[in-house]
């Protein structure tokens, strides 16, 4: 039986695990933060569980069952985390499965890894179609699979374990030819956060949800926003931050907190067309908040950071046509009036007129300007 192939990467060598792996296994993943988020690692992990597991690798390998590979620094061989393709019920199909020591989050790692073990299976396996899931609480997991090229292609309902409940998946594929036709948008997220004038722009996460539904019941948020109910509750709210949630991780949208002294005093972001490089822009603000200049560096933060790091080429906004504040918010900070959409939104058995403006990436921005 021959050797598992092993894989390298600029940081990384993916290879087959070994026995004198079974106590790393066990520390890594006995973690109570990875272990709840992957529903197949026992917690807490039994002893002797990781040497039994990894003695099957081999055997279901030479089967085309399951292929497995230890993530390990390159420089130092350290054990990082694990990598798998499992065949599912078809024999062309595999889903993808990972987990990764909570030391190396944030770094990269597990999309570099799967991008380059995803791209060996096409190369040396039967595999046509590679298939991998996220819980909605777990939108990190999006983001890897985006990056990697995968489409997102659905929701499948109370799917996954989490913590003892079941509950919904988002499901991603990956065709061998699609990486090349449908390259993977990047947010630009490794930048974030960043400070505006004493105003920071973070990433929103499901932890925000209390934050959204504080925002949401701001005295005129309603009243200036077409989807917000009169009244919004906590499901409301976690629906809303779950939408906003798995925008981000499959790169269709982005959403950012405010965040002034420390507290949340505000969100705004863009759902993007990637096609024809723009976006929609939505925001609102805390009303203790209004009056300061806190939008307006809201605004510019996002601005740059959708010109100058994602690329896109045109904002775009819609306000009703009562909005004074944000006609003058949108004016001071570069955008240009476009003209009425007559009757475009119905709001309490009203048909409502709206505004419509936009700014592209060739337009000066005003806060440059000033500052140059």
């Amino acid at each position: 039986m021959s050797t598992p192939a092993a894989i390298e990467t600029a940081r990384l060598v993916l290879r087959p695990f070994g026995a004198a792996d079974g106590l790393d296994v066990q520390r890594i993943a006995g973690d109570e933060r990875v272990a709840r988020e992957i529903s197949l690692i026992p917690h807490p992990y039994p002893d002797g569980a990781a040497q039994a597991w990894i003695a099957t690798h081999e055997s279901s390998e030479a089967a085309g069952r399951t292929f497995v590979r230890a993530i390990t620094c390159k420089d130092t061989g350290a054990l990082l985390g694990c990598i798998e393709l499992a065949r599912t019920g078809f024999l062309h199909s595999a889903e993808l499965g990972y987990w990764l020591g909570v030391d190396h989050w944030g770094q990269g790692i597990v999309t570099e890894a799967a991008e380059a073990f995803v791209a060996w299976a096409f190369k040396n396996t039967s595999f046509e179609r590679v298939q991998s899931r996220h819980a909605t609480s777990n939108p990190a997991s999006g983001r890897i699979l985006q990056k990697i090229g995968m489409r997102r292609e659905g929701i499948a309902r109370g799917s996954v374990p989490v913590e003892g409940k079941l509950t919904d998946a988002v499901l991603y594929g990956l065709l061998h030819d699609d990486a090349a036709v449908d390259p993977p948008q990047d947010l630009r997220l490794d930048v974030l956060p960043v400070v505006y004038d004493g105003v920071q722009l973070r990433i929103v996460t499901p932890d925000d949800v209390q934050n959204f539904l504080r925002l949401l019941r701001s005295p005129g948020v309603y009243e200036g926003l077409a989807s917000v109910p009169r009244s919004p509750d906590l499901e409301f709210a976690k629906t809303r931050i779950n939408q906003v949630c798995e925008n981000i991780a499959t790169g269709n949208g982005l959403q950012l907190i405010g965040q002034s002294e420390g507290e949340a005093v505000g969100t705004i972001g863009v759902y993007i067309n990637w096609k024809h490089r723009h976006g929609g822009l939505g925001y609102h603000l805390d009303a203790p908040a209004r009056g300061k200049g806190i939008a307006s560096r809201m605004l510019q933060g996002l601005l740059d950071h959708c010109f100058d790091q994602i690329g896109l080429h045109r904002i775009w906004a819609e306000t009703f046509v009562d909005n004074e504040p944000s006609r003058r918010l949108l004016e001071r900070n570069g955008f240009s009036f476009e003209g009425v959409k007559r009757q475009a939104y119905l709001k309490e058995d009203r048909y409502l007129d709206t505004d419509m403006w936009a700014m592209v990436a060739t337009a000066p921005r005003p806060w440059k300007e000033q500052t140059s």
